[in-house]
């Protein structure tokens, strides 16, 4: 068996070489980061919160009113709401590690 041993200079090659790949994948409009920028402002259980109160409005609507269509179409709101967190979090994990990638670049 060859098993390569990889010394420090290697491994400070391979994360430069990731940051060069992460620096050359196309860039978002100005509407995508003020739309992120805003969306990063509210914690993340917010989206939880708000997925799970319409779910209540929605079995609300269901017992106590007599147009169910109203139950449905809040109902729905909430795997949009869910989806819209998980962006959410997805982006601000990689704003993370992207400041950190140039944190240690930096260094």
């Amino acid at each position: 068996m060859n098993l390569k041993r990889f010394s420090l200079k290697d491994k400070t090659n391979r994360v430069a070489e990731i940051g060069t790949k992460l620096s050359e994948r196309p860039h978002e409009g100005a509407l995508t980061r003020v739309v992120e920028m805003q969306t990063g402002k509210l914690p993340s259980i917010a989206y939880l919160n708000a997925a799970v109160a319409s779910m209540l409005v929605s079995a609300g609507f269901a017992v106590f009113s007599r147009r169910k269509e109203f139950a449905t179409f809040i109902g729905l709101w909430a795997p949009s709401i869910l989806l819209i967190g998980v962006y959410n979090k997805l982006v601000k994990i990689e704003q993370g590690d992207r400041s950190a990638l140039f944190r240690r670049r930096a260094a």
